[in-house]
């Protein structure tokens, strides 16, 4: 008779396979014994069985092909071809469709045979309770080390495993990758951008361990909970047993500005011009791109979307250029600039959306009749008296950038000589709308065809 043999163990973290190495010398055993000439011997290693498990099992698809060229299926036991109800369903009829004997656990059952596929069919309840059983011991645990706030997977960036004092494994805050988290949370904070973050992390050999940053995998970070010390699970979140990288208030201030709706980030390439995305058509309102002029080289800002305006880049550029250096001079406007903190301000914004999603929250119970009227009405008052003193914060604070304030005074033309293009995008983002009204042909040079409307 020719012998298939199947072996697989759902468990292996040291990937060496021993399980199953042991299952496929068993049933070597059994075939030698019974005389049979074994005409393939299949294994999946670390692969689960059962219907919650999602991963793929290739050697027991090839398995079933196979079967059609022996006499009978050689696994360690009943469990080992699967744990799962439907599978032994399809197993069953495949080994009876082709006369396929199925040996397991010392015994050999013929399947079209009422008996044994009633013995069969039992092992399979048995082996599918076991793997629910098992399941439901498993969830239970992780539910429990997460309201503990315990780790559980693998060790993130800015930590490292350890052992504490009784010998158990922790994770500690690793002294180099935190301080990378810590440098790009106070950064952020000063008003840079996660991609000039990322583009001087990288240029000083502090990447994502061997990797370069990215500005999306920096952001990632920054808005964990995890490295304020909080465990999440199924949306809820607890305080964790490990160390924290950041204090509550610091990883509050991150989470403000890279969530501030009002942040507007530029994506794929860095940009290369002072006000592709920023200046807007004066015609339609739409963001004007930047087209060159191939017979002679030029440069235009052009609407893209209905092509109403196009104007020289270089005329445009000047004049922005001009105005915004002559207002950041003034030093009314200096002191205006100095005396706000773009962080606070979106601080004091974020704080201001969660009181109004409370509120919501809130209203929304007292309408279900899951909250009093006399509760409700407490509630909301206090909401309100807190939502309108974040709000008046937010309003006292100008602009939502530092870099206006860091740049105004009597030294702004100098200054912004010495800025980066991303830089000085940012400052005139800042500080004011600019748009390209349509022109006559013949005074197309004329900066009042370019409007600024100044925010601060």
């Amino acid at each position: 008779m020719r012998a298939l043999i199947y072996a697989r163990v759902s468990s292996d973290p040291t990937g060496r396979g021993r399980s199953v190495a042991d299952q496929i010398v068993d049933c070597r055993d059994i075939c030698t014994r019974n005389g049979w000439t074994i005409v393939d011997e299949l294994q999946d290693n670390d692969i689960g069985a059962s219907r919650w498990s999602g991963k793929d099992r290739p050697e027991y698809r090839r398995l079933q092909r196979l079967l059609t060229d022996a006499d009978v299926l050689v696994t360690w036991e009943a469990s080992r071809a699967n744990r799962d109800l439907t599978a032994y369903l399809e197993l069953r009829e495949l080994c009876a469709e082709h006369s396929v004997l199925w040996s397991y656990s010392g015994r050999t059952y013929d399947l079209t045979r009422g008996d044994d596929r009633f013995t069969t069919g039992l092992d399979a309840l048995l082996s599918e309770k076991e793997a629910e059983t098992m399941r439901e011991r498993v969830l239970r645990g992780l539910k429990s080390r997460a309201a503990a706030g315990e780790p559980h997977g693998r060790v993130p960036y800015g930590y490292m495993p350890a052992f504490n004092e009784h010998g158990q494994r922790v994770r500690v805050p690793h002294p180099d990758e935190a301080q990378v988290l810590r440098d790009a949370a106070k950064m952020v904070r000063a008003g840079q951008t996660l991609r000039s973050i990322a583009q001087q992390f990288n240029r000083e050999g502090r990447g994502y361990r061997g990797r370069d940053w990215t500005s999306v995998e920096l952001r990632r970070k920054l808005l964990s909970p995890t490295y304020a010390g909080y465990r999440v699970h199924h949306g809820n979140q607890v305080q964790a047993t490990w160390e924290p990288i950041f204090t509550a208030d610091e990883h509050r201030a991150v989470t403000a500005i890279l969530t501030d709706p009002d942040r507007l980030t530029q994506h794929g390439s860095a940009p290369n011009h002072l006000l592709t995305g920023i200046a807007t058509c004066g015609v339609c309102g739409s963001p004007v791109g930047r087209r060159k002029n191939k017979p002679s080289g030029t440069s235009s800002y052009t609407c893209p979307a209905k092509f109403c305006v196009t104007r020289s880049k270089g005329i445009v550029d000047e004049v922005v250029e001009a105005v915004v250096i002559a207002r950041l001079s003034r030093p009314d406007v200096a002191e205006a600039l100095t005396a706000g903190d773009g962080s606070q301000r979106r601080e004091a914004l974020a704080e201001a959306r969660v009181l109004k999603s409370r509120l919501t929250a809130y209203e929304q119970k007292a309408i279900d009749g899951d909250l009093e009227p006399d509760e409700y009405t407490r509630l909301r008052d206090g909401l309100r008296v807190k939502l309108a003193d974040a709000e008046a914060r937010a309003d006292s604070f100008t602009g939502g950038s530092p870099l206006p304030g860091q740049v105004a005074g009597p030294d702004a033309p100098q200054l912004w000589e010495e800025l980066s293009i991303e830089s000085r995008r940012e400052i005139v983002r800042a500080l004011c709308r600019v748009m390209i009204d349509k022109a006559p042909r013949t005074d197309t040079g004329n900066p009042k065809y370019v409007r600024i409307e100044w925010k601060v």
